[in-house]
């Protein structure tokens, strides 16, 4: 069996490097990527917001877009959704959940002096800051995020 396995793994290795890639993407699982903000402003408060679609508390964020670096996606996805500046703090937590098939990667931010926080696309219905330890209800990967932060 070792010998058989061995001859069609080299015949693999012969097939066209392009071929190859565009069979492991199709049998491989889909995940979704995704980049979000937690921002913490200089009171310690951070910002949430709720989505149209949603019915708890999330954080300001979105899908990567093709060949987008996930810091960039964050910053642009922050400003995108509240009108938000912010400076990202470190490299992100990533998260996976694989029942979901959703990887994020998750940066804490700070606000840029001077910009403010409202409402800036159809899918954000609110945005609010809040104490950490008086958090209103999170959504699932809300709570997951703050935790991997070691904010809550």
């Amino acid at each position: 069996m070792h010998a058989v396995r061995a001859a069609l793994f080299r015949a693999w290795g012969r097939l066209p490097k392009a071929f190859r890639r565009r069979v492991v993407r199709l049998l491989s699982p889909s995940f979704t990527v995704g980049a979000n903000c937690v921002v913490v402003d200089e009171r310690g408060y951070v910002v949430l917001v709720r989505h149209s679609y949603r019915a708890d508390w999330g954080l300001p964020g979105g899908l990567i877009g093709r060949r987008e670096e996930p810091d960039v996606a964050a910053v642009r996805e922050t400003r995108e959704e509240i009108g938000l500046e912010v400076t990202l703090a470190g490299p992100p937590q990533v998260i996976m959940t694989a029942n979901l098939q959703q990887i994020d990667f998750v940066f804490r931010a700070s606000p840029v002096s001077g910009s403010t926080a409202a409402p800036r696309s159809a899918e954000i219905i609110e945005v609010a800051w809040f104490a950490l330890d008086a958090l209103p209800a999170l959504q699932r990967d809300a709570r997951e995020s703050l935790d991997a932060l070691g904010l809550i």
